[in-house]
């Protein structure tokens, strides 16, 4: 499995990372890497969305599942199901929640974004974050479901729930 870097979108005070090109037959299976991700506020949510026209607009309808596990550094851990899901909807997908803006909180996430050029199938994705949330607890979400579109997906837009944020974000092709 060859993996190729595509493009890095580095941002300081950006409302939003957007890949707009590139997303295209090339590949089968894309990957995007977010690290180093500081939110502007704290308690800020972390959300992608795709677009089917270039990133025009956004909202592609989805359904998707999260279960999320997490350890307070005070009280111990837990795991169980997030309430962050969709059901054929075109709201944003959330990545990570209540992330903190100290230097010793933020985020850093993997995505997987398969076939996204096919025009016959649904599209399917995987989400993973580790998130430092503003309450001293380490969270880490699972999300996978998929985009209920025939048509291609060809942008992605990650955004913060409020104000800006830094982040790098690097896209991957894998063949």
């Amino acid at each position: 499995m060859a993996m190729d870097l595509i493009t890095t979108n580095t941002s300081s005070g950006a409302s939003t990372s957007v890949f707009t090109s590139s997303i295209d037959s090339t590949y089968p299976l894309y990957i995007f890497v977010g690290t180093n991700i500081g939110p502007g506020t704290d308690n800020a949510t972390l959300y992608f969305d795709a677009s089917t026209d270039g990133g025009s607009s956004y909202g592609v309808t989805a359904t998707n599942n999260s279960t999320r596990s997490y350890a307070y550094e005070a009280t111990g851990n837990a795991f169980g199901y997030a309430s962050y899901h969709l059901n054929q909807s075109d709201s944003s997908w959330t990545l990570a929640v209540s992330m903190g803006n100290a230097a010793d909180e933020g985020s850093a996430f993997l995505l997987y974004l398969f076939n996204p050029s096919d025009t016959t199938y649904v599209k399917h994705v995987i989400c993973q974050s580790n998130d430092v949330h503003m309450g001293d607890a380490h969270f880490k979400y699972l999300t996978n479901g998929y985009f209920n579109t025939t048509s291609a997906i060809n942008a992605i837009k990650f955004k913060p729930s409020t104000g800006v944020f830094d982040t790098t974000i690097k896209m991957y092709g894998v063949k």
